[in-house]
């Protein structure tokens, strides 16, 4: 049977939209299977940080000894390069920034440690000159070692000191984790309470498993 123009142009917008709807899934899928990665291999929003995604995430902290607020972000990438003894440049999402060390910050220790390709998890602000200024950072994948990100279901107890978690692992073994990142400026007390499980996202360092993100199971 033959069609008429009219009826010729509707089948082809037909099949445009059809395979425009293939296109978009599988980009929907491939965005899945890439975050699924993501959060795999190098831990983010942080529910693997509570601010997953490798695009920067705000959060608001006060300083202690201060009414100053300041805006801190976290956000996930790959270091590109190292400027200086305390200057780093990384990828994030595509685009490369510039990133400082403050002073007396752990993330001095850390950066001695970088190399290129590293996957890194930054806790930074930027300062009235607009300059990336880190707070904290931890790797949390390198080529050589892999995936150091680690998940771990326990019961809180309390807290040792102002940055440190008591818990309970399966079998009622005790161990501390000291916190480091946005933790360090939240006040865990108030969030949880003895007993209460909870799910902790560690990274592991030389010095041990220290935790990024502390948050409630799911199930």
């Amino acid at each position: 049977m033959r069609l008429s123009r009219t009826q010729r142009s509707k089948k082809k917008k037909k099949a445009i939209r059809r395979s425009l709807l293939k296109i978009g899934i599988l980009f929907v899928a491939a965005g899945i299977l890439y975050s699924g990665y993501t959060l795999s291999s190098w831990g983010e929003n942080f529910s693997w940080a509570s601010n997953s995604s490798t695009t920067d995430s705000a959060s608001t902290s006060s300083l202690a000894a201060s009414s100053t607020q300041i805006t801190y972000k976290e956000a996930q990438g790959k270091v590109t390069g190292i400027a200086d003894q305390h200057t780093i440049e990384v990828d994030l999402d595509g685009k490369i920034k510039t990133f400082q060390c403050q002073e007396n910050s752990p993330c001095r220790s850390v950066l001695n440690k970088l190399a290129a390709d590293d996957a890194i998890v930054l806790y930074y602000s930027q300062d009235k000159n607009g300059q990336n200024q880190i707070a904290d950072m931890a790797i949390i994948y390198t080529p050589k070692q892999g995936d150091l990100v680690q998940y771990i279901e326990a019961t809180f107890s309390g807290m040792a000191d102002s940055h440190t978690i008591e818990v309970k692992l399966p079998k009622q073994i005790s161990a501390a984790y000291q916190l480091r990142g946005s933790l360090l400026n939240t006040d865990i007390t108030k969030k949880f309470t003895s007993g209460d499980r909870v799910l902790l996202t560690g990274i592991k360092t030389e010095e041990g498993i220290i935790i990024w993100n502390m948050d409630r199971p799911q199930n």
